[in-house]
């Protein structure tokens, strides 16, 4: 069994004891029990900010042999907070080592929303593997050698010319040259056996292209109403129904 499938498994039992009405003392205290390696791998699991991820927001499994992941949601369903915590999966187990590309509309989006943001890589990374942003060289960098080179979609030729084994591409509807961005990172993603793709946009609107991209037999669309996240506060409804 893998690490990835062992954590997965804690993950199940930590999630049934809270189904049965255990507290989060009460489910450490049983782990502690039940075995000393059980009850850190609970502590571990509580402290990683991915564990708190809903069905929808989970990766799909790879073995399902997706190319792209399509997150196509309302704001505030947690996309971003989605996004993250797949990245750094994929950066740790999936594809441990190796250079994926991460495009944002601007730097500044990558800046305060994928890397620094309250949803980022930061915040949605466990404390032992807290990826880093080399400024000089464009590049995300975690722990274990894996990186990602970072570019915008508001300069398509610059995305040209990279290898990468994935990609993930934020808020495509607000690219200005969209359709060649998107163009260019299928050409780079191309590395290993199984490259994947991350998109994320809130609902379409004009881009007759990203339904294309929806049509794709390889296409995992997932989509989702801000009501789904019950942090979502109902001043933003009200505040969304008056613009």
């Amino acid at each position: 069994m893998s690490i990835l499938e062992q954590r997965k498994k804690v993950k199940g039992w930590i999630k049934g004891c809270i189904k049965q009405g255990l507290s989060g003392q009460q489910i450490i205290a049983r782990a502690l029990e039940l075995s000393p390696e059980l009850h850190q791998a609970v502590l571990y699991e509580l402290q990683d900010p991915a564990f708190t991820l809903r069905p929808k927001q989970e990766i799909p499994p790879l073995e399902s042999g997706w190319y792209v992941w399509f997150l196509r949601t309302a704001r505030n369903f947690g996309k971003n907070h989605a996004a993250s915590a797949a990245l750094n999966e994929m950066a740790r187990y999936h594809f441990a080592g190796e250079t994926g590309l991460i495009v944002a509309a601007t730097h500044k989006d990558f800046w305060s929303t994928i890397f620094t943001g309250k949803s980022g890589l930061q915040a949605l990374a466990p404390p032992d593997f807290q990826p880093v942003y080399s400024e000089r060289h464009l590049e995300v960098r975690w722990p274990n050698g894996s990186r990602a080179a970072v570019r915008t979609g508001d300069n398509p030729e610059d995305i040209r010319g990279l290898t990468v084994s994935w990609a993930y591409a934020d808020e495509l509807i607000k690219w200005p040259k969209g359709e060649i961005s998107w163009q260019n990172i299928q050409n780079c993603v191309r590395e290993g056996s199984h490259p994947r793709i991350i998109l994320t946009s809130t609902p379409l609107r004009g881009a007759e292209w990203l339904r294309k991209v929806e049509d794709l037999p390889d296409t995992i669309v997932t989509t989702g109403t801000s009501r789904e996240n019950t942090a979502t506060t109902e001043v933003f409804f009200r505040n969304q129904a008056a613009n």
